[in-house]
């Protein structure tokens, strides 16, 4: 229905804008924490953030009726992550839920 189609999208632009919060606070108090991790096993600070965003993707486009995207950066930097976070933002606002 149209009211849990922008839920679904509610739901899913409030994480990103959440990531991307989390993501302005950490490159203004500690630059170097892009290849930071919390133990040796998991991935750095910027592959989970690769990860969120590729998530809400893998969720959101099929039921758009759309093909998954690829909006990660080639460069590792923060420019990227932040232009991965908007790139998913715009995608998932541009594209409504498809009627089931």
């Amino acid at each position: 229905s149209k009211g849990s189609n922008t839920l679904l999208k509610a739901v899913r632009t409030h994480y990103l804008k959440q990531l991307e919060h989390i993501v302005t606070l950490s490159r203004n108090t500690e630059p170097k924490l892009l290849d930071a991790r919390l133990s040796e096993d998991m991935f750095d600070f910027y592959v989970q953030c690769q990860i969120v965003c590729n998530m809400a993707l893998r969720f959101y486009a099929p039921l758009s009726g759309n093909l998954v995207p690829n909006f990660e950066q080639q460069q590792k930097s923060w420019h990227g992550i932040f232009q991965q976070i908007t790139d998913t933002q715009d995608f998932i606002r541009q594209h409504e839920l498809a009627d089931n």
